[in-house]
């Protein structure tokens, strides 16, 4: 009886190494596929346009950045550099929702004796979300 309990052991354990052996492996297959995916998704986020178009002008000080993402996005913050430049910009009161498509409109004055904004920092998240984003044009 004892040498069968020793012959179960032993198969038992070599069993089980070839079950290591097997995890081991399928765990490798599974890190390469997940590499995979995610230079896939990258590629396919490059594919993307962004989420915010280059600035319109709507005339008359008025400057447009439109919704590419095909979600709503919620506007939390703007900002214009340098900072001196901020009085002379309007903006919608936040936060601001735009729906894919809509443009967020600003009012862009030049100062007297100011310095005019040359930069646009938009704070937002797709709405829903918690993680915000920034987004910087040039005006």
């Amino acid at each position: 009886m004892e040498i069968a309990g020793f012959v179960v052991a032993v198969l038992a354990a070599i069993a089980a190494g070839f079950a290591a052996l097997y995890a081991r492996g399928a765990n490798r297959r599974a890190d390469a596929a997940n590499r995979t995916a995610e230079q896939a998704l990258e590629v396919q986020r490059a594919a993307l346009p962004p989420v915010w178009s280059a600035v319109e002008s709507l005339g008359e000080g008025t400057m447009a950045f439109r919704n590419q993402s095909s979600r709503t996005i919620e506007v939390v913050g703007i900002e214009a550099e340098p900072d001196e430049s901020a009085p002379f910009v309007g903006a919608p009161p936040r936060p601001h929702l735009v729906e894919y498509g809509d443009i967020l409109a600003l009012q862009v004055r030049d100062g007297y004796m100011e310095q005019p904004a040359h930069r646009i920092v938009i704070e937002w998240r797709y709405e829903g979300e918690t993680n915000l984003r920034t987004t910087m044009r040039q005006v």
